[in-house]
Order: C-alpha cells, then structure tokens, then sequence
C-alpha cells in the first residue's frame, strides 16, 4: 500500500507564513524570511544574534539539501551543514512582535486589558523585520499588515 504524505508541523508552520506574507511589506525577497523571534527590540543581544545565526545556518543548510534530494542524489543533511560563526550579523532578519505601526482605535474595546485592544484589530499578531546595517544599527526592512508605500492592508 502506498504511504500518503499528510502536513507536518513544519510544511503547516510553512504555509501559515506564506498567507501572512502576502499582507505583508517587504524591501527585498529575503527580508521576508526571519532567523529569530523576540518580543521587542531591547531582546537583542549576543544570546540571541549567536541563536540567529544558527537557525540561519540550519534553514541554508536544509534549503540545499532539498536542492540536492530534487536532482535524485542520496546525500545527508550532515554534509551540507554550515558553521553558523561564518555567518555575518548582516544576514540575519529578526521579527520583533510589536503594534508600534498599528494605528490606534480608542474606544474599541469598552475595558481595554492589552495593548491590542487599543490598536486596530489584526486578524494575527502584527511584526516587523528588522536587519542590521554595515554600522551595526537596527533598520526595519518589513512590516506585517502593510502594502508598499504606506497603506494599510486589514482585512
């Protein structure tokens, strides 16, 4: 008998990013790929840029081996691993989970308890992309509910 594929957690995790991307605003393809998630922007430190790197190296490293899977060739995903420690903080996009460019709704909730309820309501939690420059400053290079230049996408 032959064996259905059925969604793994990770095709599931996969496709969720792609509908989110599409109500997204991005300045390049790759900004919309992220390495890491923190909670705002004061969670950047060392810890976590070094834990970018490595997701960042693992996500190359499976990208390449599907790539090689594709040609019909038997090959591990050990032997496409890459040191994370070559990869430059440059590369890396981080997601901060934040409402800074929601317009605010006062009023729509009656006893606001979160910071969601007095910002517009999002049909899933809003984000911006953000990647170092060549002077090691935090520039947004993506922002979730937006479309090019400056519209808001709700739906």
């Amino acid at each position: 008998m032959k064996r259905k594929k059925y969604l793994n957690n990770r095709d599931l995790l996969k496709e969720i990013h792609k509908s989110k991307s599409l109500y997204s605003s991005y300045i390049d393809v790759e900004a919309s790929d992220y390495d890491i998630i923190v909670l705002n922007v004061d969670e950047l430190n060392i810890r976590t840029v070094a834990q970018a790197k490595r997701n960042h190296a693992d996500r190359l490293a499976r990208k390449a081996h599907i790539e090689a899977v594709k040609t019909d060739q038997t090959v591990k995903l050990a032997d496409f691993a890459i040191n994370w420690k070559k990869i430059t903080k440059e590369s890396l996009i981080f997601r901060v989970m934040t409402f800074d460019h929601i317009p605010l709704e006062p009023g729509r909730k009656k006893n606001p308890k979160t910071v969601a309820d007095h910002h517009t309501h999002c049909n899933f939690p809003p984000f911006q992309h953000f990647r170092f420059d060549e002077n090691s400053e935090l520039k947004c290079v993506g922002k979730s509910h937006w479309e090019g230049h400056g519209k808001w996408s709700f739906f």
